[in-house]
């Protein structure tokens, strides 16, 4: 328990490891499962870090959780696919809603599961080796330090 200082009288409070997770924080963290169990796809915070929920000392990447009024939470989620895709993108958005809506089943938490928004942010290509890239009429291991000019 923590103590506090408020004007004239002291507040005690459990600390944030000793709170229990709120509904949305625990829907967050299974979207955030669920997304580590979908193939092909990994978690965007965005380029500005916006897309992520924070709860008490944990934050879930990717993962936007937002509870509305009747204590339903919706899920937002920003992946990035790796290209070529295992499966269609909509299949791949399905998978993700099938592990997450089975996941908050499982936990108890079914009925308070919202609207559920996939949304593929990027494409990650997978890495070419610099052997196998051509410029020109020359390979791109061919090419020595002494045959490239600046202009």
């Amino acid at each position: 328990m923590l103590t506090r200082h408020r004007g004239w009288r002291e507040v005690t409070s459990a600390s944030d490891a000793d709170r229990p997770a709120s509904r949305r924080v625990v829907l967050a963290h299974l979207a955030g499962q669920a997304i580590d169990r979908t193939p092909g796809v990994t978690a965007t915070t965005g380029p500005a870090g916006r897309w992520q929920t924070v709860g008490s000392q944990q934050t879930i990447p990717g993962v936007l959780a937002v509870e509305d009024g009747r204590g339903r939470v919706d899920i937002e989620v920003h992946l990035v696919v790796r290209w070529p895709p295992p499966m269609a993108l909509e299949q791949l958005g399905e998978q993700f809603r099938g592990h997450l809506r089975r996941s908050a089943g499982t936990a108890g938490m079914g009925e308070r599961l919202g609207a559920v928004s996939v949304a593929f942010d990027d494409v990650q290509v997978g890495e070419v080796p610099v052997d196998d890239v051509q410029v020109g009429d020359a390979r791109v291991g061919d090419v020595q330090a002494d045959d490239v000019q600046v202009v």
